[in-house]
């Protein structure tokens, strides 16, 4: 199986559950809280770690409490991690639920961090991987070299564009997989050229499409779900598709694994709370 690299974002999350959203300038009380983690590097490493693919996340953190919570949690998922710890507070993320729907709100800190240093020490670290997989939450630079870098060493390059607004064009001419959902897709095919890139388009409960010349052919998603949650179905979807391509497998099967992935991470509360294992994905696969 291929050795697979995530360099990306990772935040504490917060949580909360409501009967609906507030109007602006409303107070409402919430029916669930919950502390969890997150970030979308992160997701999309713990799902495909418990995978068991050959994986490594590299991160940033602050040198804070909710940066050594984080680093407890990655020991818990036995998870291979490499963490640049910065003088930023460490990322976090408040989530608001209402009726399998959210809004999510960012704050970056250490994950916009960059140098130098750090930008040539990842390119000696990601030498021994064959796929590295990128979003859009870490500074756009350093998200841009690392890219440019892992092209230029015949790598593949996987961005999923999230969130759109700090998705830098340049990074389109040395990518191989563009991961959008919907929205994302059509923000970046207003101004850009997709050519010579494979797309893969997530479309929530319908599932996700790729191109066929210039048909789209939809690959449906997982049915008979009990959905609590859609926190982190995205970063679950593309830690299954990128958990197919370490495989081998087929375009086809690759998203048929991201639907299974990312529609059964539904059925709990929290980005990665139910993000399932290799066994129940190939399991899954056989229905």
């Amino acid at each position: 199986m291929k050795k697979v690299a995530v360099v990306g974002s990772v935040n504490r999350d917060l949580i909360l559950t409501l009967d609906r959203f507030p109007q602006q300038g409303e107070t409402i009380l919430g029916k669930k809280f919950q502390i969890s983690y997150g970030g979308k590097g992160a997701n999309q490493a713990i799902a495909l770690n418990r995978l068991k693919t050959p994986i490594k996340f590299f991160g940033q953190l602050g040198q804070d409490e909710a940066g050594k919570e984080l680093t407890n949690f990655f020991q818990t998922e036995n998870l291979d991690y490499d963490i640049n710890w910065t003088n930023l507070a460490t990322g976090f993320a408040t989530i608001i639920n209402y009726q399998h729907d959210n809004r999510i709100m960012v704050f970056s800190g250490a994950n916009m961090a960059n140098s130098c240093d750090y930008e040539n020490y990842l390119k000696a670290q990601l030498k021994p991987f064959d796929i590295i997989l990128l979003q859009c939450e870490i500074n756009p630079d350093l998200n841009l070299a690392i890219a440019q870098w892992a092209h230029q060493h015949n790598k593949t390059v996987i961005l999923n564009p999230a969130p759109v607004d700090k998705f830098n064009p340049k990074i389109l001419s040395v990518i191989n997989y563009l991961l959008p959902n919907e929205r994302e897709y059509h923000n970046l095919v207003k101004n850009n050229s997709l050519t010579n890139i494979k797309l893969v388009i997530t479309k929530g409960a319908k599932g996700a499409s790729f191109f066929q010349g210039n048909q789209e052919q939809l690959v449906p998603a997982l049915t008979n779900l009990n959905v609590i949650d859609s926190t982190g179905a995205g970063d679950a979807f593309i830690g299954g598709f990128v958990y197919g391509l370490a495989q081998g497998y087929s375009l086809t099967k690759c998203i048929r694994c991201g639907n299974i992935v990312g529609g059964k991470n539904t059925e709990m509360l929290g980005a990665t709370s139910g993000m399932i294992d290799q066994t129940t994905l190939n399991r899954l696969l056989t229905l």
